[in-house]
């Protein structure tokens, strides 16, 4: 009976060590799609920024259009900070948190 307990227990060992394994690939898939949503943003965002830096030079240099492409790349630059900022505070804290689970074990 003893002998069946232990292969029970290395069994489910086993199985615990895959799903650890299979998690941490997956850990900072979330970290990554907002690393690359923050890229496109950017992305998107010089490119309107440009366009309306075109838009206020080809036409009557309306001071609007100019307000609105610089209000437009200050907000892309502060959007694409935060969410960088926020993926590299995430993928810090899964790092930590593992670096304790492996002291404590």
């Amino acid at each position: 009976m003893k002998e069946h307990d232990n292969e029970f227990v290395a069994a489910m060992q086993q199985v615990s060590s895959r799903q650890e394994h299979e998690s941490n690939k997956n850990d900072t898939s979330a970290e990554r799609v907002l690393t690359a949503v923050a890229t496109i943003v950017l992305i998107c965002g010089i490119i309107a920024t440009i366009i309306g830096l075109i838009a206020f030079f080809d036409n009557v240099h309306n001071p609007e259009s100019l307000g609105i492409s610089i209000a437009f790349l200050i907000g892309t630059l502060i959007s694409w900070s935060v969410m960088k900022v926020i993926a590299n505070i995430s993928i810090n804290l899964k790092e930590i948190n593992k670096k304790i689970k492996e002291q404590n074990s």
